[in-house]
C-alpha cells in the first residue's frame, strides 16, 4: 500500500461540534469529501502535464457509489488551546474570563455562546468551549493510504492548493478553520492564485503572533467580521468604527450606467407604506434608513428608481430584522419587523445560497477570494413577506436579483474603486 504523510499548521481556530472530546481537530469525514470534490472539479488544472489518465478523475467523483480509492487518517496535535468564541463580551465578562485563565475571542459573531457566558459569570456554570486551536509548536498529521500510487501522486500535486482554498468547521467562510502544510513546497499565494481569478490581501503589520501572544488572531477575525459587514449590509452609527454605507448599496448607484438601488431600501419603504399598528421604523439623523447619495432623505417611492436584491449575491439570508420606534418614548427601541425571503417562479427551488466570498487567514494575513455567482441566482425573483409579532403585511414585496453580476468586479470596487473603499487590501 502506498502512503503519503503531511503535517499541517493551524492558522485560525476551528469551531468544532465535538468540542468536548479530547483531540477535536480536522475530521476526515469533512476533509475527504471536500478533497474529492476539489480534485474532480479541478482535474485539468492539477493534471496540467497530462501525467494521469482521465479515468483517474472518476475515482474522485463525489457521485460515485463505489468504495473510496484511498484512506485518510488524521492525528490531532500534541497540544491544543481551548478558545471561548463570542459575538460580544461585556467588560465584566472579559474581566471574569481573564481572572479564571480562560482564552477567549470577541467581536467574532457566534451567538450560540451568549447565554452560556452570562450563566458562567453570574452562576459559575460551565461554558462549552467550541473553539480549538493547535498550539503553534504542534502540528496535525494527515496520512493518506492507497493501493493505487497514482491516487497518492495526484493528492501530492494538489494538497497545498486544496488547503489554501478551503477552511473547515463552523463559520469557515469567515476565516475560521484555516490550515496549511507546515513545510510547504509551494508559496501560499501561488497555491491559492492557481484556483481564484481574483485575490486580495490584507497584512496586519502590528500583529506579532507567537506562542505567548497567539490570540492576536482575534484582531484578524474581528476585522473580517467588520469588513464583511461593511461590504454586505453597512455599519450603523452605534457600532465600532461609526457609520459606513454598505458597498452593495454604493455598487448599484455608482458603478452602473443605469443605476439601481439596493433591496434594503425597498423593504423599508414597503414596511413604512404598510405599517402594522402604526409602528414606524427607527431612524437617526446620522444613519437614515434610506440615505440618498444626492443628499435627500425621503420615504416616498420614486417611479424612476429600480430596486435589485443585490445582497442575495453575497448569500441568501433567511430573515431580516428592522427595529421600530417605541411609541411611548419616541426614541427607545420597540419591537422588530421581520422580513422572510422565498424564491418564486423559476426561482422557487432556491432556498439557500452560501456566500461566494471566502476569507482565509495565513500567518498575519487575510486573503479574500470568491467563486463565480451561479446562473440560477441571476435575474432570480424573491417574495419578501413581513411580520410584526403575529400580524403581517398582506401584500408581499417582490424583488429580483441583478441580471448580470461579476463578483470579481464587485470585490475590485469594494477594495479599489468605491468612493468609500475599504482600505488596506492589496490585489495580488
Amino acid at each position: 500500500m502506498f502512503k503519503y504523510v503531511i503535517d499541517l499548521k493551524q492558522h485560525s481556530p476551528i469551531i468544532h461540534f465535538q468540542y468536548e472530546q479530547k483531540g477535536a481537530t480536522l475530521r476526515a469525514s469533512e476533509v475527504k469529501p471536500k478533497l474529492d470534490r476539489f480534485i474532480f472539479d479541478n482535474f485539468t488544472k492539477i493534471n496540467i502535464n497530462n501525467d494521469f489518465s482521465e479515468n483517474l478523475r472518476e475515482l474522485f467523483n463525489p457521485g460515485n457509489k463505489i468504495p473510496s480509492s484511498y484512506k485518510l487518517v488524521i492525528t490531532p496535535p500534541d497540544k491544543e488551546i481551548d478558545i471561548l468564541i463570542s459575538s460580544y463580551l461585556s467588560n465584566k465578562q472579559i474581566e471574569t474570563l481573564k481572572n479564571d485563565g480562560k482564552q477567549f475571542m470577541t467581536n467574532t459573531p457566534y451567538f450560540a455562546m451568549e447565554k452560556y457566558i452570562k450563566n458562567y459569570v453570574v452562576h459559575r456554570e460551565n461554558v462549552p468551549i467550541h473553539g480549538k486551536l493547535a498550539d503553534p509548536l504542534s502540528t496535525i498529521r494527515l496520512q493518506f493510504f492507497s493501493l493505487n500510487n497514482n491516487i497518492i501522486e495526484i493528492i501530492k500535486k494538489c494538497i497545498h492548493s486544496f488547503f489554501a482554498c478551503n477552511n473547515f468547521g463552523t463559520r469557515q467562510s469567515k476565516g475560521f478553520g484555516s490550515f496549511y502544510p507546515s513545510q510547504p513546497i509551494e508559496n501560499f499565494e501561488q497555491a491559492i492564485k492557481k484556483y481564484y481569478d481574483t485575490c486580495f490581501r490584507y497584512t496586519d503589520k502590528n500583529n506579532n503572533r507567537n506562542r505567548e501572544n497567539v490570540l492576536n488572531i482575534n484582531d484578524l477575525l474581528s476585522k473580517i467580521n467588520q469588513d464583511y459587514r461593511h461590504i454586505k449590509s453597512g455599519i450603523s452609527a452605534s457600532m465600532r468604527g461609526g457609520y459606513k454605507k454598505a458597498q452593495t448599496f454604493l455598487y448599484g448607484l455608482v458603478n452602473h450606467p443605469t443605476p439601481y438601488r439596493w433591496d434594503k431600501r425597498a423593504i423599508k419603504i414597503h414596511i413604512n407604506n404598510n405599517k402594522i399598528n402604526n409602528l414606524s421604523l427607527k431612524t437617526t439623523k446620522s444613519n437614515s434608513a434610506i440615505y440618498d447619495t444626492a443628499g435627500k432623505n425621503y420615504w416616498s417611492k420614486q417611479s424612476d428608481e429600480q430596486y435589485k436584491y443585490i445582497r442575495a449575491m453575497l448569500g441568501l439570508a433567511e430573515i431580516y430584522e428592522f427595529q421600530t420606534q417605541n411609541l411611548a418614548t419616541n426614541h427607545s427601541a420597540g419591537p422588530k419587523y421581520v422580513a422572510t425571503v422565498k424564491g418564486i417562479g423559476k426561482s422557487q427551488d432556491i432556498q439557500r445560497f452560501r456566500s461566494p466570498i471566502l476569507w482565509k487567514i495565513f500567518e498575519n494575513n487575510i486573503y479574500v477570494v470568491a467563486t463565480d455567482i451561479p446562473e440560477c441566482m441571476l435575474d432570480a425573483s424573491f417574495s419578501i413577506g413581513v411580520k410584526l409579532g403575529k400580524s403581517k403585511i398582506e401584500e408581499n414585496l417582490v424583488l429580483k436579483t441583478p441580471s448580470k453580476f461579476s463578483i470579481h468586479d464587485f470585490l475590485d470596487f469594494c477594495f479599489q474603486r468605491s468612493p468609500e473603499k475599504i482600505n488596506g487590501y492589496k490585489k495580488i
